[in-house]
């Protein structure tokens, strides 16, 4: 119990200190969505939502009845939703609507990438509990969606650094 309270305090805390760091680092930046963001984001939202509804009506119809003795409705309700978030996530960065004006792509690529990490240390820890266990999704099976979205969104983003990069210098020449 001790554990989980030092846990709890340390967690607050740093909840604190970055509330901080970003308020003083959105101050100095200017960080901010510009109009076309807006409009460009709320449409991916919707284009994420109907994905969503649509797959969940989909499932519903044609393969809850075939598929509800080996495959938890859970699976699909959670990769459906982390399907929207990832074409949430990729149509604004392909339409450049991911990353605020005047912020440092630099450290989303960072946090990306220790987010993986971290996923794939945990589903390595928790590879013997499968994906399921009586009814019910395992750490391990979120753990390896949560790997799967963050690595598309990071070579997504990647990728359209590398194609802006391209555009530049062929502009340049």
């Amino acid at each position: 119990m001790i554990e989980f309270i030092i846990f709890m305090c340390v967690l607050v805390l740093v909840m604190v200190v970055s509330r901080i760091y970003r308020k003083k680092e959105y101050e100095k930046t200017n960080s901010h969505y510009d109009e076309r963001q807006l409009l460009i984001r709320s449409k991916a939202s919707q284009i994420s939502c109907y994905t969503v509804i649509l797959i969940n009506i989909f499932y519903a119809l044609f393969f809850y009845g075939i598929t509800k003795d080996f495959v938890s409705p859970q699976i699909i309700i959670l990769t459906s939703a982390f399907i929207g978030i990832g074409i949430d996530v990729v149509y604004c960065i392909v339409k450049d609507a991911y990353i605020m004006v005047g912020q440092n792509v630099k450290k989303w690529i960072t946090v990306m990438i220790i987010v993986i990490s971290v996923n794939i240390a945990s589903a390595c820890m928790n590879y013997k509990q499968g994906i399921q266990q009586d009814g019910y999704i395992t750490g391990f099976y979120a753990n390896l969606s949560i790997v799967i979205l963050f690595s598309v969104i990071l070579i997504s983003l990647i990728v359209k650094i590398q194609i802006d990069k391209k555009g530049d210098e062929y502009e340049e020449s």
